[in-house]
């Protein structure tokens, strides 16, 4: 089965059914989602602003077993310096969160899917990241 790590903006589209999502959906049937845990974090921080109830964040939660959670570990981390690193010797910094979730995509040589592609360009022109095209 195809992996497909997925940013936190394209989880959020498809949880909300939103129809943004369609796209995404159609691209990712038949892949086995990939989620950083930086993406599950941005997610329950979204539970809070958004002053969820149990029984949705419940749900929220639930949707997690169906995919593929990658935790924090040394070469996750060291991937994420040499990303923060690399973006910032380029003038370009990028954002502990998304560089987060690129590091688990370069680490475990995964496409990483997200509509915010600019976030993702230096990493991709220049520390390996693969982008997947919807």
């Amino acid at each position: 089965m195809t992996r497909m790590v997925v940013d936190t903006d394209v989880y959020s589209y498809i949880t909300k059914k939103s129809p943004s999502a369609e796209p995404f959906n159609k691209s990712l049937r038949g892949c086995q989602v990939v989620l950083s845990f930086q993406t599950i974090a941005e997610l329950f921080k979204w539970t809070v602003v958004k002053g969820w109830q149990q029984p949705q964040i419940d749900q929220l939660e639930r949707s997690f077993r169906e995919c593929v959670i990658v935790p924090y570990d040394r070469d996750l981390a060291w991937t994420w310096a040499r990303i923060t690193g690399e973006c910032h010797k380029l003038g370009r910094p990028m954002s502990a969160g998304d560089a987060w979730v690129a590091a688990a995509a370069i680490r475990y040589q995964i496409p990483l899917m997200t509509n915010n592609l600019r976030h993702y360009e230096t990493a991709q022109d220049h520390c390996g990241l693969v982008i997947a095209r919807v």
